[in-house]
């Protein structure tokens, strides 16, 4: 036998007896850890799926496709509170971080900037630790800022990129087990590594951890000071009081589209269509605002999507659409 096949013969020999030893006591623990953060981020997708699948106009869900003043300029209290109550039925943690961290904050401070700027400024960091945390409830891991960071300076961004088996895999205690996947064995579909793509931080399905926690800062102010910032005026505006009645405004409330609509649209497929050589990716998805009716993006994971017209709470909008 050659030397290389016998190093190999060797090799494999010994990885399968350490994979036949008893787990220590301390392997055996963040198996069963990772166990339970695998079974509470099951629970999660499992949430994420029904935002996935929820049909337009759907108050429980439509909160998902709201932009950044929605809450407080379009949003009237009756699709406020379904938000409200949506948020707090699935995702309770969001809910009570939100307010707790308000706790104290005075309208003239909470009225200085809008959602999305709360989020980025400070809160955002928390926000993910959070998230981290709820994956990891019932177990030992401890979810800190130095666990989470790659290193002391990482920002909000980088924190953003964060993925769920890099993060628990800090956790092992030996060379066995590089991660919470290994530890448990799991096949493609189920890994957690698999399924991040998707249903994580900034998965491509269900709703953004960005997106559940603007809302809920935005509904936060509606409820407990009645106002909340706008990038125009005063720079603030009270909540309204009922959803925008965009028929008002209309100056063609069907659903058909116009004359000068249709010819848009022909025109960029014709423009699509005649476009030659490989077309880039998008990482777009279905229900997300677009800016140019009957513009085409092909995707990784939903195959072509157009930019179209629908109707969402009783406005229309541009919305990327399966083609």
């Amino acid at each position: 036998m050659k030397l290389s096949g016998l190093i190999g013969l060797v090799s494999t020999i010994f990885l399968t007896s350490c994979s036949l030893l008893p787990l220590s006591a301390e392997e055996q623990s963040y198996k069963d850890n990772c166990q339970i953060v695998h079974d509470n981020y099951q629970s999660y997708i499992e949430t994420q799926k029904k935002f996935e699948d929820a049909e337009y106009n759907d108050a429980e869900f439509d909160w998902q496709f709201w932009p950044s003043t929605y809450p407080v300029t379009n949003a009237g209290k009756s699709s406020r509170d379904a938000a409200n109550a949506s948020i707090k039925r699935h995702f309770p943690w969001i809910d009570e971080f939100v307010n707790q961290y308000f706790q104290g904050v005075d309208r003239k401070e909470f009225l200085k900037v809008d959602s999305d700027s709360w989020f980025f400024d400070g809160l955002g960091e928390l926000a993910i630790g959070e998230f981290f945390k709820e994956m990891a409830h019932g177990s030992t891991f401890e979810i800190t800022q130095s666990v989470l960071k790659k290193k002391p300076s990482a920002d909000i961004y980088e924190l953003l990129d964060s993925e769920i088996n890099e993060v628990f895999s800090k956790f092992s205690p030996s060379d066995r087990f590089k991660d919470c996947d290994a530890a448990l064995g799991l096949g493609e579909s189920a890994s957690l590594a698999e399924n991040w793509y998707d249903f994580g931080l900034n998965g491509m399905s269900g709703v953004g951890l960005q997106q559940a926690f603007h809302v809920a800062i935005a509904l936060w102010g509606c409820e407990n000071l009645g106002a909340g910032y706008i990038d125009y005026g005063s720079g603030w505006q009270r909540c309204a009081g009922s959803d925008f009645d965009y028929s008002k405004y209309a100056t063609n409330p069907s659903t058909e589209l116009t004359e000068e609509e249709r010819a848009i649209l022909a025109e960029r497929e014709a423009n699509a269509e005649n476009e030659s050589g490989s077309t880039a990716t998008s990482n777009v998805s279905p229900g997300q605002f677009c800016n140019n009716l009957g513009e085409l993006a092909e995707t990784e994971s939903y195959g072509t999507l157009m930019c179209k017209l629908v109707w969402v709470n009783k406005i229309r909008a541009l919305l990327w659409m399966r083609a």
